[in-house]
């Protein structure tokens, strides 16, 4: 595979992390759903790949939206942007504080 591919599928994975993140909010919009609907990877569907590909193991993707959707309803403020920028921090995909 090469580099440019590699960015690819990172820049996927990326945009498949965010799209959990808004489905635990309860922001994912049906064109983001249609976009990775046909996704499938070693039998997982691309929640369950996001999942797997965090944690080294399977977990029941209603258990992770619904611990996100938690976190959502506790945020001090409903910052959608500073919400997913803290999330994605805590699950290493994204710097803390950038």
């Amino acid at each position: 595979m090469s580099k440019n591919d590699d960015q690819r599928l990172d820049t996927q994975f990326r945009l498949m992390v965010i799209a959990l993140i808004q489905d635990g909010m309860g922001l994912l919009d049906e064109q983001t759903e249609q976009l990775f609907a046909g996704f499938e990877q070693e039998g997982r569907n691309w929640r369950e790949h996001v999942i797997y590909r965090l944690n080294g193991f399977d977990l029941p993707s209603e258990f992770i939206i619904l611990a996100i959707r938690k976190k959502w309803e506790d945020f001090p403020t409903k910052d959608v942007e500073v919400f997913t920028k803290h999330i994605l921090a805590e699950w290493n995909i994204l710097a803390p504080g950038v």
